[in-house]
């Protein structure tokens, strides 16, 4: 037997038995797949039920420029929050600030 140390990424592969994946994603990977699956079939499923419903070009085309405005004024309203309470934690520090410690 050698004393030498054995190649670089074979000593992690030879400590987890054979036929088992290795354990590197965690259980909040897989939540953020499960979420961002679902939301994203619901972006792609959507828009043609909505369509379908509407029926005529323009009305569809008027949707989704009144979707569209109302996004940048949301974003806009988050932003001027955001320049007013430059804390770091997001959306925590503006709940906080808005019910004490209430919620």
């Amino acid at each position: 037997m050698s004393d030498t140390a054995p190649p670089a990424g074979t000593a992690l592969a030879s400590s987890q038995p054979k036929g088992r994946l290795l354990r590197i994603l965690g259980v909040s990977f897989g939540i953020a797949v499960i979420v961002g699956d679902t939301i994203g079939s619901g972006i792609l499923r959507t828009p043609g039920e909505i369509a379908s419903y509407l029926g005529s070009r323009s009305l569809i085309i008027g949707i989704w420029v009144m979707g569209a405005l109302y996004a940048l004024f949301c974003t806009l309203s988050v932003t001027e929050l955001g320049t007013m309470l430059p804390l770091a934690g997001g959306w925590y520090v503006h709940s906080r600030r808005a019910m004490a410690d209430f919620a």
